[in-house]
């Protein structure tokens, strides 16, 4: 499952469960309608803390998408306590070229943006 959220400069993905292709495409138009309801560019959230896990196809899906908004992100910031969701954030950011970081989950992400 996904949910997406926006506010003002920023928008905020949080997946959860284990991902399957058929529902993140879903969610990938989802995002993208969303993105284009905000004006200029914005910070990325992607909040992981409720990821169980994903099909391989799923990550090279948002990766894509991603990459195609590149432009619009000022930065990309990670929510994990996980070692491996940490790793692959790490590959994701230097793979789409968006400045990011990760952090941890103690608080609400999107209170991070301001």
């Amino acid at each position: 499952m996904w949910t997406i959220e926006t506010a003002l400069g920023r928008i905020l993905i949080r997946p959860t469960g284990y991902l399957d292709l058929e529902g993140s495409a879903s969610a990938a138009d989802i995002f993208e309608a969303e993105l284009a309801r905000l004006e200029g560019p914005c910070a990325l959230y992607i909040d992981l803390q409720e990821l169980d896990g994903y099909e391989a196809e799923v990550r090279h899906m948002w990766q894509e998408v991603i990459h195609q908004h590149r432009h619009r992100f000022y930065e990309m910031v990670w929510v994990s306590d996980r070692a491996v969701f940490r790793m692959v954030a790490a590959s994701v950011s230097l793979v789409i070229g968006i400045p990011s970081r990760v952090v941890g989950s103690a608080e609400d992400p999107m209170r991070r943006a301001m």
